[in-house]
């Protein structure tokens, strides 16, 4: 458990660091953007309050997008402090009675941050595109936070709607299923 708090305090020391020596452009802001998603949204929200500066982005989800992170690292923490103290692990502990269940997300998951950079990539150098469908049909499917986490990184998809709202609401249904399922002892 001292590792995971030691993690925590070292991505968001990271991440208030980068967010209050922001350029306005450049590698630093992917930096930033990869610091939230491994657990340093608390940083960069104090250090955006506390020097207006960072991310500048507009769209409906702009500072969304940290919160989102920072709601799903407080749920897995919660289930880690639960487990370390002697409980069952919270909406954790599905992943480990349910077998396979843990190795499909991560593969379902890593199959949709992948769709997710191809498709950019592939906007980006004019090429055939992965269908829209395909993309939400990998997030629907269980791959709702690998998907989010490629929008985020890779800032694609980010100003379509059924996107911007969609994958983050599947995102947040996927872990309620998940809590649920885990409370009537389904998983």
């Amino acid at each position: 458990m001292a590792l995971i708090a030691v993690w925590y305090l070292a991505v968001n020391a990271a991440a208030f660091a980068l967010c209050a020596l922001r350029k306005p452009a450049g590698a630093p802001g992917a930096l930033l953007r990869l610091m939230v998603v491994i657990g340093g949204a608390p940083g960069m929200l104090l250090s955006r309050a506390l020097f207006r500066r960072g991310p500048r982005e507009t769209g409906p989800l702009a500072l969304a997008y940290p919160l989102i992170w920072l709601a799903l690292h407080l749920a897995v923490l919660a289930a880690l402090i639960d487990r370390a103290g002697g409980g069952a692990g919270g909406w954790l502990a599905a992943l480990g009675r349910v077998p396979g269940l843990g190795l499909y997300l991560a593969c379902i998951n890593a199959a949709a941050f992948f769709a997710f950079a191809a498709d950019k990539a592939r906007a980006a150098l004019g090429r055939w595109r992965v269908r829209e469908a395909a993309l939400l049909a990998l997030a629907l499917a269980g791959g709702a936070a690998g998907a989010l986490a490629a929008m985020d990184l890779c800032r694609h998809k980010i100003r379509t709607p059924r996107f911007a709202w969609g994958v983050p609401a599947l995102l947040a249904a996927q872990c309620a299923l998940l809590a649920w399922a885990s409370a009537m002892g389904w998983a």
